[in-house]
């Protein structure tokens, strides 16, 4: 399912490096962390992560969605574009275009 995930994530490049999206894919131990620059590093948790989920971690550090199943990226990207700060920086650009 990882592994799932995260391709439907890379295949919307574009519209994560647009949003400033970091992923984390996790699987046991270890962590790879990807930014809108691809893959930057590998960590190794403390603790080993069990099973699936999705969560979106908002600039503040809130949880602000989470899943046990697979997602479309989109229903994460529209989430994203729903929040203040993101709507903010739309507003901005727009202004700049």
């Amino acid at each position: 399912l990882a592994e799932y995930q995260l391709k439907m994530f890379l295949n919307e490049e574009q519209k994560l490096v647009d949003r400033k999206v970091v992923l984390y894919n996790c699987i046991k131990s270890n962590c790879s962390l990807y930014n809108w620059k691809g893959l930057t590093k590998t960590i190794t948790n403390t603790s080993e992560v069990k099973g699936f989920k999705v969560t979106l971690i908002g600039l503040d550090g809130g949880i602000k969605y989470t899943s046990n199943k697979v997602e479309n990226a989109n229903i994460i990207l529209d989430l994203i574009d729903s929040m203040p700060m993101r709507r903010q920086e739309m507003k901005a650009d727009k202004k700049n275009d």
